[in-house]
């Protein structure tokens, strides 16, 4: 028989609800209301801590993610929909952090990510982080992992190292692949490669 608990079907009825509650429009989301909303997207399920009961009784736990450079939340608003649960999120521009708390929830860290100590911030299955973009556009000064904001690249390795995510996805424009004809992406995938991952 089928899963009639499954994470898609979790997905779908949560979704559901969020646009008939038009929480993503009209006030914050807070942990304890998506986990309320969570339950009542399948009444027929009991949740058990950390996750939601199958049609064949096991507990099965709800994925985590944490984003790296949230900006608004769009990595965050995505995996949300996809079934996924956020731990934490971090961001340094207080407009944006004003938005992500007002459409997502108030467990975004608004400040440096080079003062945030990655102990302080929970371990989650999947890290994803769209590091600045600007000094790898190929309409800008294209100065790489030497410019203003691209070393923080190296926040990311960072935080992958120390908090061992089962998996995670960085993001940058295509100038990254491109510059110095694919020296910026050739030095990530040897960095990241040496952490243990398979990239």
């Amino acid at each position: 028989s089928s899963d009639v608990c499954s994470s898609d079907l979790v997905s779908k009825k949560f979704n559901k609800i969020l646009k008939k509650s038009q929480i993503m429009n009209n006030g914050d989301m807070d942990a304890a209301r998506r986990q309320k909303l969570k339950q009542s997207a399948l009444p027929e399920c009991a949740s058990g801590p950390g996750g939601y009961t199958n049609g064949h009784n096991t507990t099965k736990k709800i994925p985590t993610f944490i984003d790296l450079f949230a900006g608004c939340g769009g990595f965050s608003l995505g995996l949300m929909k996809a079934g996924l649960e956020c731990q934490s999120a971090i961001e340094i521009d207080q407009d944006a952090c004003e938005t992500y708390r007002h459409n997502i929830g108030k467990h975004i860290i608004c400040s440096d990510i080079k003062e945030i100590k990655t102990k302080d911030v929970p371990k989650a299955d999947v890290l994803v982080g769209g590091f600045p973009c600007q000094p790898f556009s190929l309409s800008g000064l294209q100065s790489g992992f030497s410019g203003s904001g691209g070393d923080l690249f190296y926040e990311c390795v960072r935080f992958i190292n120390d908090l061992k995510p089962k998996v995670f996805v960085l993001e940058n424009v295509t100038g990254f692949v491109r510059l110095q004809k694919g020296f910026y992406l050739n030095e990530a995938l040897k960095i990241l490669s040496e952490l243990g991952y398979l990239v």
